[in-house]
């Protein structure tokens, strides 16, 4: 492949909406291809683009893309049931990489001279940890979360670049705890809210369990704008990423949050959502024939402890019928 043509791929790549398989094939190609390849290719586009950024962030990204493949080498000594593919890394990784382009310039025009910490989650896990200021965040499969080792700054920033993950922020009246997502940005003084940005989602949602947030809508650029709205508990605020469309509505909370528990809750979602779903809870890739075969709107509930298999048996029948076939950490599904 030519270097015009990589760099031709890459503007439209960055610029469009595309399939997951288109998605996963030029994923594959920014771990697979040569470094000097690849690395020419990222300078060209960053180049063109109209992001104004600090030069070391394509040394970030390669950064970046070591450690999850350092996590990758020890999932493998441990022998672990999940082992973080090359394919995986790069879907986590390439899916985030626009988003590098907005969040960068928090970074560095921000919070200078701070250290961050890097989470990722690869899908089929969680993890939970405690931030410097003892608030709780408990992220989802397949999420990408970025946040200072120590809150240093008049407020207390952290970045979900992809991903699902729940706040239960520590009361600090003087510093606000802010949650910037590409498409929305999260305040709050102490409260408990969730933030669902999946790069795959047309919305990105926050849920409010407690407390109140304010919630900012950011333009293309991810820059801030003056729309804005308060949030009362038991609320859910979703972001039309195509529309720019903004929707209140009220919910259950705790169900809502369920998920950090294990359990699946479905309200009124598509066979499609739920698919994507079921990819982060159980780290597999799941194949669709037909998918507009697949209409209607689902409510279903599953524990913790159900398999992929018993999940899907469940939906077959409670739907149009199909059948699936499982391959490893593949899954085809075939409508009958």
């Amino acid at each position: 492949m030519s270097q015009a043509d990589i760099n031709e791929m890459m503007r439209t790549f960055f610029g469009n909406h595309f399939s997951r398989d288109v998605r996963k094939k030029f994923n594959w190609w920014l771990v697979h291809s040569e470094e000097d390849e690849r690395d020419e290719a990222m300078a060209e586009l960053w180049e063109h683009s109209a992001r104004e950024t600090d030069l070391t962030t394509l040394d970030d990204l390669n950064r970046l893309k070591d450690q999850l493949q350092d996590k990758q080498r020890r999932a493998a000594k441990r022998k672990r049931a999940l082992l973080l593919s090359a394919a995986a890394i790069a879907l986590l990784l390439v899916s985030s990489i626009t988003t590098f382009f907005w969040s960068k310039k928090y970074f560095y025009a921000q919070h200078s001279g701070q250290e961050f910490v890097q989470v990722i989650v690869p899908d089929g896990e969680t993890r939970s940890m405690v931030l410097d200021d003892s608030t709780h965040v408990f992220v989802n499969g397949g999420s990408l979360l970025i946040y200072p080792k120590e809150f240093t700054s008049d407020t207390r920033t952290v970045f979900l670049l992809n991903g699902e993950a729940n706040f239960a922020v520590a009361k600090d009246p003087k510093r606000p705890f802010v949650v910037e997502t590409q498409h929305i940005s999260i305040t709050a003084l102490g409260t408990q809210f969730d933030v669902d940005t999946y790069p795959e989602s047309r919305l990105v949602t926050t849920v409010l369990k407690e407390g109140q947030t304010k919630v900012v809508i950011n333009d293309r650029r991810g820059q801030a704008t003056t729309e804005q709205y308060l949030m009362e508990p038991n609320q859910m605020l979703s972001y039309d990423k195509e529309t720019g469309k903004v929707q209140i509505t009220s919910i259950d909370a705790d169900q809502h949050a369920s998920w950090t528990k294990g359990n699946l809750i479905f309200r009124a979602a598509s066979f499609e959502e739920i698919m994507h779903t079921l990819e982060h809870r159980y780290g597999v890739h799941i194949i669709c024939d037909q998918l507009h075969k697949m209409s209607g709107s689902y409510y279903v509930k599953f524990r913790s402890s159900e398999s992929l298999e018993k999940v899907l048996d469940v939906l077959n029948n409670v739907s149009t019928h199909f059948t699936y076939r499982r391959q490893g950490n593949k899954v085809h599904i075939m409508p009958q």
